[in-house]
């Protein structure tokens, strides 16, 4: 279970900087 949110925390933080990329 603890590496499931790890895997989701990894991929929130992901998304977040491509939305940051694609954002000026």
């Amino acid at each position: 279970l603890r590496r499931m949110q790890d895997m989701l925390t990894k991929m929130q933080g992901q998304l977040a900087e491509k939305q940051q990329l694609a954002m000026p």
